[in-house]
């Protein structure tokens, strides 16, 4: 009977398939291929591969759809055995509605996300005179850029009210952002290799792991799509005085099936003081009479080199590898002249990075399944010095000062693969396996300091999202993490304290998207997220005060960190004449429970009657706390004029309040302001003519001045900037020359601490003070 059935099958088949014959669609949207380009053909879906391509075997015409992210839905006829190449129109604008990734981890229309992603691209790096990453973050509504150091720049990015380590940072989507590079990385990278940032606020840890409580910024990098190449320099000179100056350059080369793209930056920036003529009591008798010499921005040398290659096997396979590395020297303090143990306070360090990026991406000839393998990996090595006394009139203080220097060395790698599938319209999955090792060794012999920490996390996480309707989106998600740390730390000469230990941490999160018309999208979502116990990036960073090291101290309890975040955001697009726009409210409130706090003054390294350093405990604060507001973001463009503004309100606050000093207690987060924004105007009004006008805004906050022992409410700030720039096309090349103005207004702090003593922790408000600067560009 089988055998028979077998005859009558090879039979049938042949007539089945007789007349159908290939037909080809090539798909592009503004000149270049669109790969993952859904297409439907009656009850077929297909979608098209990494050049664009996809094929259907046809008995008789029929009408085929293409659908993109930001393109118009577009119908054509075809035919059996035809060949078809389709441009897409675009269904608005690009720098409204770019493609993202973060959110699912696909590409992906931002409108059609179900969880909201606030996009940086290109274009307003460049309209904000960002020269590294870190000075383009203040613009999006909740984030803000915040330094922390006078003697060494330390700084870190807030995210909706949370500090830095609430964050997880990563590069083209991998955690390679560690304990250490954490304290300068941001700054550390070039604008010029960057494409674009996405953002996504609220908990993060379904997908990334740990430390995503705030939210994750993915910086993505510039991937080689046609042949360019480009210089620029620029020259700063802050506080109309101190030389900052930068070159970049980077350029591309596309050879069909491969590309390459390389970049590198140098940069050399000379120490600022911002209060040269200031006295302070240096011998302490109670007489003012010695000028202050030390520096509010650090001395600064870098280098930084970093290439992309791709390379597609076949149409349905994608080979990509990065590679990046850094030099930079950076100090603070003064003296610089001498050596740093030769300084009445010095902060100095040597990074040295290199960092590797690799996936192998492959596709079904139906574009419907999909794989990933990844990996990425980053060395850092780091020569510090954090110290004082190297000018002081003992000898033995003057001696004593030699052994601040310290030695760190971090390696994190990440690896994992990915799983899409998805068998229809309504229905994707995606499933992946992600491990991250990162250990860390900081030893500072002459503070007693002695970390030595690994943490090996092993996941497993999935989503699912599900279009019930053309009108409404459903996404779940969950990440289980097993995150094992172990560590050895010395603190001031006690007993080393070791331990392993391993934690269990299922973070799911649940998004809903519903159209409520074509131009009015409302969100909502759940999340939770974690942070295990482990030394991160303020951790390694030491201040001074009065002279002594500040050094962070894990308490031997500390125990995992957890939260429990609420988003509720609604969207309009506009088209008004000319002007296309779209404005968004989001409200979020994110729940800590057992949040680490650094208790102050718990402790201190004393020889000989001298204090070297002053410890702060990390404890967790069994209360807990909540931060809670509302981002509210609009953007505009028309053919002569682009508007981007937002402003965030916002509590952060501990449920009882903290006893920071004797007498000092309270409930709000320090350093976390009440209100802050920003704006940005580009005006273009003749060909080759720009203008743009950027600030950042920053409401009133409490900061620490540990050196009085006090909690200060700060001031306004307005950090305003204005530039203008004229291109010339010199054939195939064009040149641009460009001149502007940092913090016109010249809002800076009033108060910054002076002499040896200051407390270099109270820093706040803009970075630069007036500062002008000229760049010049050539490119094709």
């Amino acid at each position: 009977m089988i055998r028979r059935m077998w005859v009558l099958m090879m039979l049938v088949l042949p007539v089945i398939t007789m007349g159908q014959e290939s037909t080809h669609l090539f798909v592009e949207f503004e000149n270049e291929v669109a790969s993952f380009a859904e297409v439907r053909v009656g009850q077929h879906r297909k979608s098209t591969n990494f050049e664009g391509q996809v094929s259907f075997n046809l008995q008789h015409p029929d009408t085929a759809i293409i659908l993109y992210p930001q393109a118009k839905p577009k119908s054509i006829w075809i035919t059996p055995g035809g060949t078809y190449s389709i441009q897409l129109e675009s269904r608005g604008s690009t720098q409204l509605n770019p493609v993202v990734v973060t959110a699912t981890r696909t590409h992906l229309d931002r409108r059609e996300s179900p969880i909201a992603v606030q996009v940086l691209g290109e274009d307003l790096l460049n309209a904000t005179q960002s020269v590294s990453v870190a000075e383009g973050l203040s613009f999006r509504p909740g984030l803000r850029m915040e330094y922390n150091c006078q003697n060494c720049g330390f700084s870190q990015v807030r995210l909706n009210g949370l500090s830095g380590p609430y964050t997880q940072i990563l590069i083209d989507g991998r955690p390679v952002f560690s304990a250490l590079s954490g304290v300068y990385g941001l700054e550390q990278l070039p604008s010029s290799m960057i494409e674009r940032v996405e953002v996504i606020r609220g908990g993060g840890s379904s997908m990334y792991g740990g430390n995503a409580i705030a939210g994750t910024i993915n910086l993505v990098t510039k991937e080689p799509t046609m042949d360019e190449w480009e210089v620029r320099s620029q020259t700063t000179l802050l506080g109309m005085r101190t030389p900052d100056q930068v070159i970049q350059a980077h350029g591309s080369r596309v050879y069909g099936k491969s590309g390459f793209q390389l970049w590198t930056s140098a940069r050399s920036r000379e120490p600022f003081n911002a209060n040269p003529d200031a006295l302070y009591d240096r011998d302490g008798d109670g007489n003012a009479e010695t000028e202050d010499d030390f520096s509010e921005i650090t001395k600064l040398r870098s280098i930084a080199l970093g290439g992309r290659y791709w390379y597609r096997p076949t149409s349905n396979s994608r080979l990509q590898v990065e590679g990046r590395c850094l030099y930079e020297f950076r100090r603070g303090g003064n003296r610089f002249a001498y050596e740093p143990h030769e300084a009445d306070i010095a902060e100095q360090l040597i990074h040295k990075v290199a960092g590797f990026n690799g996936q192998y991406e492959w596709m079904s000839s139906d574009g419907l399944q999909r794989w990933t393998i990844y990996s990425a990996t980053t060395f850092t090595q780091r020569e510090s010095y954090y110290g004082a006394g190297g000018n002081d009139p003992d000898p033995d203080v003057r001696e004593r000062a030699q052994l601040f220097y310290g030695d760190t060395e971090d390696q994190i790698a990440n690896g994992g693969m990915l799983y899409g599938w998805g068998p229809n319209e309504f229905h994707s999955l995606l499933v992946g396996l992600d491990y991250q090792y990162n250990h860390v060794s900081d030893v500072m012999p002459g503070y007693g300091r002695n970390i030595d920490q690994t943490v090996s996390t092993p996941a497993v996480f999935a989503q699912w999202k599900w279009n019930l309707n053309e009108f409404l989106t459903f996404q779940a998600g969950a990440r289980y993490d097993r995150p094992m740390i172990t560590s050895t730390n010395t603190f001031g000469g006690e007993p080393a304290f070791q331990n392993t230990t391993t934690y269990d941490a299922l973070n799911p999160r649940l998004s809903l998207l519903y159209k409520a018309k074509h131009n009015f999208r409302i969100r909502t979502s759940f999340a939770t997220g974690f942070r295990a116990p482990q030394a991160f990036d303020e951790d390694l960073h030491l201040s001074t005060l009065g002279g002594a090291a500040r050094i962070v101290v894990l308490s031997n309890n500390l125990e995992v960190e957890r939260s429990n975040s609420w988003n509720l955001g609604l969207e309009w697009d506009h088209k008004v004449g000319p002007w296309e726009g779209r404005t968004s409210i989001d409200g979020f409130y994110t729940r800590l429970i057992q949040p680490f706090v650094d208790v102050p003054f718990t402790g201190a390294l004393v020889e000989n009657g001298d204090t070297l350093a002053l410890f702060d405990t990390k404890v967790n604060d069994p209360n807990g706390a909540f931060v809670a507001g509302v981002n509210v973001e609009t953007e505009w463009v028309s053919p002569n004029w682009t508007l981007q503004a937002g402003w965030t309100l916002q509590r952060a606050r501990y449920e009882e309040p903290i006893e920071w000093y004797d007498g000092f207690s309270s409930k709000q987060m320090l350093r976390a302001p009440w209100s802050y924004g920003y704006a940005v105007i580009g005006y273009f009004p003749a060909e080759h003519w720009e203008i743009d006008a950027s600030a950042t805004f920053t409401g009133s906050m409490i900061t620490p001045n540990e050196r009085l022992a006090t909690l200060v409410t700060t001031p306004f700030f307005a950090d305003i900037n204005l530039s203008v720039q004229r291109t010339w096309d010199i054939k195939n090349a064009h040149f641009t020359v460009e001149a502007g103005v940092y913090n016109i207004l010249n809002s800076y702090q009033s108060d910054v601490e002076v002499g040896w003593e200051r407390d270099a922790n109270y820093f706040f408000g803009p970075i630069r003070p007036r500062s002008l600067y000229l760049s010049l560009s050539l490119g094709i």
